[in-house]
């Protein structure tokens, strides 16, 4: 297997997804960098000295998702991996749920990781190459939690896409999963008040939540483990052993 040296990444502009672009940059990759927020994209290539590339585009339109991988080859001039971490989670009672809800977390959260993977596949199939994908689920995939539904689906989803793309890709292509418990993000922040937060950070045996730096960490991990492939890497301080 050759070394993982030119890296799309998923949802970097901001949390999960921006921690795993700046590390891989700085570990020596290139990156091809994938969000809607273009500002922000610039502003990563801007101090990435060369190493990454900017793909504005909204991974919920077939559109634009088609053309991620092509314009990731074009602009890296080969691509050995892939880190899908572009996700949304808007949580509603089962009640309030429609069927734009559900469309719109299927889109992004499922079919953007599968056709991704798809492409790269095919893309390291014709080459002959090696590669590694690794995708983002979430311990809301492992633990029932109200009013979750819709988001617990489609992550649950992402365990079993992944292991089996394990089986089908092997062994030219390792597929991993890691499901990150509650993370220091704008995706936990934004709807919860400094109170909550401390709760939340409470029923963590390690007394915290996550930092994205540390799922960037697991991500990289993955990305060079040889013998790991099927792997679900649950990354949530011990919540789900509580």
């Amino acid at each position: 297997m050759r070394a993982i040296e030119s890296v799309i990444v998923t949802g970097a502009s901001r949390g999960i997804g921006r921690a795993t672009a700046e590390r891989l940059i700085a570990s020596g990759r290139r990156v091809a960098a994938v969000a809607r927020d273009a500002r922000a994209l610039d502003a990563l290539v801007a101090s990435s000295a060369g190493r990454a590339v900017a793909i504005d585009a909204d991974l919920a339109s077939l559109d634009a998702l088609r053309t991620v991988v092509p314009r990731a080859i074009e602009a890296l001039g080969d691509v050995d991996a892939l880190v899908s971490c572009a996700g949304i989670a808007k949580h509603r009672p089962l009640a309030a749920i429609d069927e734009a809800l559900f469309e719109e977390h299927v889109a992004l959260n499922l079919r953007a990781p599968l056709f991704l993977s798809r492409d790269l596949a095919r893309h390291l199939d014709a080459r002959d190459a090696s590669g590694a994908i690794v995708h983002l689920a979430s311990t809301l995939a492992l633990q029932g939690v109200a009013g979750t539904s819709v988001y617990a689906a489609t992550k649950g989803a992402i365990v079993a896409l992944a292991r089996a793309l394990a089986i089908e890709l092997a062994p030219r292509v390792r597929v991993s999963c890691i499901a990150p418990g509650a993370v220091d993000t704008e995706m936990i922040r934004a709807p919860r008040s400094e109170e909550s937060l401390r709760e939340l950070a409470a029923l963590h045996p390690v007394g915290r939540i996550g930092t994205a730096d540390e799922i960037a960490e697991a991500a990289e991990y993955l990305l060079e483990a040889r013998f790991a492939t099927g792997t679900l890497l649950v990354l949530d301080g011990g919540l789900t052993a509580a």
